[in-house]
């Protein structure tokens, strides 16, 4: 087998190491097999979801948005040759899953919604942190936090997402 290696510019062969490493990575991150392809579904539900999306999406968008061949996604390796022990790097491919032109679409009119400064508004886990190192909490303080799941409950979308 020849694999792409990660940040070189050449291509690595390996077989059975290659193998023992990317099953290595998988129980290392407790990835599961599932019983059975539920992309079928996930594509119907999606499909049903935009129907009902008239404000969002035009005729001509929703049939663009439905993906016609729908697969799960890829996992392929990529070793890190310029590392110690060259663990891999795992690289997902979802083109053909069934979300990802819906997705590319909500990004880009996510991102065109004005600026709006809101303090209370956290960019990633990253910023969240360092934001919450910063804080001064004096014993009786409280810091409530709402999760997404509770947010999207809250907002009626937990059937989309179960």
């Amino acid at each position: 087998m020849v694999a792409k290696a990660d940040k070189v510019k050449h291509a690595s062969s390996y077989t059975d190491e290659y193998n023992k490493k990317v099953r290595n990575f998988l129980n290392e991150n407790n990835f599961k097999k599932l019983q059975k392809d539920l992309t079928d579904k996930y594509q119907k539900l999606i499909t049903k979801t935009l129907q009902h999306s008239d404000l969002i999406v035009n005729k001509k968008q929703k049939k663009y948005l439905t993906q016609k061949k729908t697969q799960p996604p890829d996992l392929r390796a990529q070793i890190k040759l310029h590392k110690p022990g060259q663990p891999i790097r795992a690289v997902v491919n979802n083109r053909n899953a069934p979300a990802y032109k819906i997705s590319k679409l909500l990004v880009n009119k996510l991102n065109n919604l004005p600026n709006l400064r809101n303090h209370y508004i956290v960019k990633d886990s990253t910023a969240l942190a360092t934001d919450l190192t910063k804080l001064k909490m004096e014993e009786n303080h409280r810091l409530p936090l709402i999760s997404t799941y509770q947010y999207r409950k809250h907002l009626g979308l937990r059937k989309l997402y179960s």
